[in-house]
């Protein structure tokens, strides 16, 4: 098991997609022919989301599609060394020796330990804007390195963005869209319900995603439109059993939130608060992605919404029921958190829903909505199509 690299190819084509079907299928194998897990240790090549992806989706058969990809392999297993020496000695993979001109995509060198896998070098093939991918646009991600070389581009040899161009969501490749509930002390208030013992956690789906900027649109039978401002994590790094000390060393930096919700479809359609979470544009996100090293203290900011220029929220992150480092904490015990997630921390009192008696926005309503530090929002609510 030992002397060479085993190949795995990732089929599936989205953000966060990781090998784990072929791997566990690889286990099996393994149990079938007598092996034990201390003796699953061995090298992992992984590659995900390739242009030869396409003659298989339009209906070539597998047999082309492998020979699309057989280069690509060849040049990955001639420049992963064998696992001789240390066997816990992380591989790396000379991504000078890629064909940049014909494969863009992901491809990751590590190590399987145990039933886990250890991706320690991932390269990002980035395609251009004529189509072609290039050596230059190659960039290694590994831990923080990306926002680091970002930090260290002198201000004055950016250049200005002219007119006023649309913002959209400030990252990309986000996996998850994780929210807590009931989350600052004020609002469970006026919510008559008691302060959860641990944090209450939901989903948002990703395609609810939308630019800080954008229109809100009200959902068809939609009746009980609200609006909540929150402090958004965004997750940096692979994080799995963390502890409350070690979390910012996980967290990449934190953004705006705007947790929309229709009321209705949360309390009376039956089921958990995800469907009243989801719709198209109820998560718009941004303007910025500020890094966690600009932000003092992020338990205590100062954190607002209005509608039609009457304020309505007015709290600070100090009031949360569960800080920063419990969420994230607790979050890695039920499921692993990857780079790019982003975890919706909770809203302060003064939503509609909370009013007397209750006041939803309608189509024409404009919702403003910021964070100390981090910026603000602006949002129109428009019809549904």
């Amino acid at each position: 098991l030992g002397l060479k690299p085993i190949v795995v190819v990732n089929k599936v084509d989205r953000p966060g997609a990781r090998p784990d079907y072929v791997i566990n299928a690889a286990f099996d194998l393994f149990d079938k022919l007598g092996a034990t897990e201390e003796q699953l240790d061995f090298p992992v090549v992984y590659a995900s989301g390739l242009n030869g992806w396409a003659s298989m989706d339009e209906g070539a058969p597998g047999e082309q599609w492998g020979k699309d990809l057989a280069p690509l392999f060849d040049t990955v297993l001639s420049h992963v060394p064998a696992n001789k020496g240390d066997p816990a000695a992380p591989l790396q993979l000379q991504v000078s020796s890629l064909d940049y001109s014909t494969y863009v995509g992901r491809i990751g060198v590590g190590r399987i330990s145990q039933g886990t896998i250890r991706v320690n070098q991932e390269v990002l093939v980035m395609e251009g804007p004529d189509g072609k991918s290039s050596k230059a646009k190659v960039q290694q991600i590994l831990k923080f390195d990306g926002l680091e070389r970002i930090a260290a581009i002198p201000l004055d040899q950016l250049p200005i963005v002219q007119g006023e161009p649309r913002l959209g969501v400030p990252l990309t490749g986000i996996g998850k869209i994780i929210a807590v509930g009931f989350n600052y002390v004020n609002h469970a208030a006026e919510m008559q319900v008691e302060l959860p013992t641990e944090p209450l956690i939901f989903m948002k789906a990703t395609s609810a995603l939308t630019g800080p900027f954008d229109d809100v649109i009200q959902p068809r039978n939609g009746v009980k439109l609200d609006y909540e401002s929150e402090l958004v994590v965004v997750i940096g790094k692979r994080a799995q059993y963390v502890s409350e000390a070690d979390v910012f060393d996980y967290i990449a930096g934190y953004a705006v939130g705007h947790d929309v919700s229709e009321r209705a479809f949360q309390r009376e359609r039956g089921g958990q608060f995800t469907k009243g979470k989801s719709a198209d544009t109820f998560a718009p996100l941004g303007p910025w992605l500020v890094t966690r090293d600009s932000i003092k203290d992020v338990q205590n900011l100062s954190i607002w919404s209005e509608v039609n220029g009457e304020m309505r929220q007015q709290g600070n992150t100090a009031d949360m029921v569960f800080g920063v480092a419990k969420i994230v904490s607790h979050l890695s015990e039920f499921m692993t958190l990857y780079p790019g997630d982003v975890i919706y921390t909770g809203t302060p009192a003064g939503v509609g829903d909370g009013m007397v008696p209750p006041v939803y926005l309608k189509p024409g309503d404009v919702v403003r909505l910021g964070i100390e530090g981090l910026d603000e929002q602006r949002q129109t609510i428009v019809p549904s199509h």
